[in-house]
């Protein structure tokens, strides 16, 4: 089972700094979001790694509209991270 959320943790492992081995992804996430980097919608992330984690560890994954959410907050977070820096606060959530 793969996780769309792997397309985040390879931008922020090129743009920012990689994660390290056994590091937890909320430790990795706070980590990266340093004073001198472009700052992290840290909320979008918290929402998109729910549903990462439910779907790799819920015994049942995620339902159809999960998945889809997943996959349109994933898209949303990469969009907003490619628009200029000053516009990193505009970011809206995808539903």
């Amino acid at each position: 089972m793969d996780s769309e959320f792997r397309r985040i943790v390879s931008h922020l492992e090129q743009t920012r700094l990689p994660r390290r081995a056994g590091e937890t992804l909320t430790a990795w996430l706070e980590r990266i979001d340093q004073p001198t980097a472009p700052p992290l919608d840290r909320a979008a992330l918290r929402e998109i790694v729910a549903l990462h984690y439910a779907h790799w560890f819920e015994p049942n994954g995620l339902d159809t509209p999960q998945r889809a959410t997943l996959q349109r907050q994933v898209q949303a977070w990469l969009d907003a991270e490619a628009l200029p820096s000053g516009k990193a606060n505009a970011r809206v959530t995808a539903r």
